[in-house]
C-alpha cells in the first residue's frame, strides 16, 4: 500500500511539473548568479528591499522577478512603496539580457509603472529596485497584470 501512495504522489508531481514553466509563484530560483522569485499575470507581491539584497553596479538595492510573455501582450507592472524610490526594468531572457524598459516615477510620487506590449514569447525578468545609490530601503508592493490598450 506504501509504494501505491507514493507512486501517485510522484505521478501527480511530474503532472504538476510538466503542466506549467514555473514553479510555485512565491519560490525562488537561482538564475545565472541571481535569485529570482517565479510571478504570473494576476499577482501581487509584498516584499522589501533592506542592506541584505542584491547590490546592483549602482549601489541600488534589488531583487528580481521572472514571468513567461507571450508575444503581443500587454503587461502592466506597478512598484508602489511609502519609502522607496521604486525603480523598475523589465529585460527579455535572463537577468542580465536586453532592458526593454526602465521606470522611475510614472506610477504617481515616487511610485514605478511599466506598461508594454511584450515583442517575443518567452521569459522576461523584472528588476524592482530602489533608484539611486542604495540608500532607500523599506517596503513595497509589486503588481503584475496583462492588461487590454496598450499603446
Amino acid at each position: 500500500m506504501r509504494r501505491f501512495i507514493l507512486a501517485i504522489a510522484a505521478a501527480a508531481t511530474l503532472a504538476s511539473s510538466s503542466a506549467s514553466a514555473f514553479a510555485h509563484p512565491s519560490e525562488r530560483v537561482r538564475v545565472d548568479g541571481h535569485w529570482v522569485t517565479d510571478a504570473r499575470y494576476g499577482e501581487t507581491w509584498t516584499g522589501g528591499l533592506d542592506r541584505a539584497d542584491e547590490v546592483a553596479s549602482d549601489g541600488s538595492r534589488v531583487e528580481w522577478f521572472r514571468f513567461q510573455g507571450r508575444q503581443g501582450d500587454c503587461a502592466l507592472i506597478t512598484m508602489q512603496s511609502r519609502n522607496i524610490d521604486s525603480f523598475l526594468e523589465l529585460r527579455l531572457d535572463q537577468p542580465g539580457g536586453r532592458t526593454l524598459q526602465t521606470d522611475d516615477d510614472s506610477g504617481g510620487g515616487s511610485n514605478a509603472r511599466i506598461r508594454t506590449r511584450l515583442p517575443f514569447d518567452g521569459y522576461y525578468y523584472i528588476w524592482v529596485g530602489s533608484f539611486g545609490r542604495g540608500q532607500d530601503t523599506g517596503d513595497y508592493t509589486l503588481s503584475l497584470a496583462r492588461v487590454h490598450g496598450c499603446r
